[in-house]
């Protein structure tokens, strides 16, 4: 979009701002992966890639590193429609796997809204030092429990998988579901 997404205004407020609210909800470690000081926010911590220009698998990796509890909700900073509800799904699935992670029926998985163990730091620090930040490849090796989402059609109805990406995608957001 030309412009940090999560300070970016959405219905009053920076997009950053409604993940960290659901965020504080359920932990007292909340990190926020950036290099940027802009995103400094009350109770929470910056906390910068070791492998910087490495995409989201670098700040997931620093985020492992760094958390006080063996497991970590990652969150994006562009979705504005996020609930709690999404995190006690993966939360009562987390047992014996590295991750829980959202998966649609096509196959398409939301690595960027999904709970990891730590255990899983290994595989993402080994290939970040290969060189390899693809999400979907790095959580293949993690073995995750899948969260399917269209068993759960009120993650559909409440959008909470929408990510602002596009001034379309905002204007969309914008627009309550029963106007479009």
């Amino acid at each position: 979009m030309g412009c940090d997404k999560g300070q970016m205004c959405f219905k009053g407020k920076p997009m950053l701002d409604y993940s960290l609210d659901v965020v504080k909800m359920i932990t007292d470690d909340v990190m926020i992966s950036s290099s940027n000081s802009i995103h400094q926010r009350a109770e929470c911590r910056i906390v910068e890639d070791l492998f910087p220009g490495c995409g989201p698998a670098s700040g997931i990796h620093a985020s492992l590193r760094s958390a006080k509890h063996p497991w970590l909700w990652v969150v994006s900073a562009d979705m504005p429609f996020l609930s709690i509800n999404i995190y006690d799904q993966m939360f009562i699935r987390r047992k014996s796997h590295g991750a829980v992670v959202p998966r649609w029926i096509d196959g398409k998985i939301e690595p960027l809204c999904a709970l990891y163990h730590r255990s899983a730091l290994s595989a993402f620090e080994e290939n970040l030092k290969l060189g390899r930040y693809k999400m979907q490849e790095i959580i293949r090796l993690i073995h995750p429990r899948w969260l399917y989402i269209e068993e759960h059609p009120w993650m559909i109805a409440s959008r909470c998988f929408v990510n602002i990406n596009t001034p379309d995608d905002l204007h969309d957001a914008l627009v309550e579901p029963d106007q479009i």
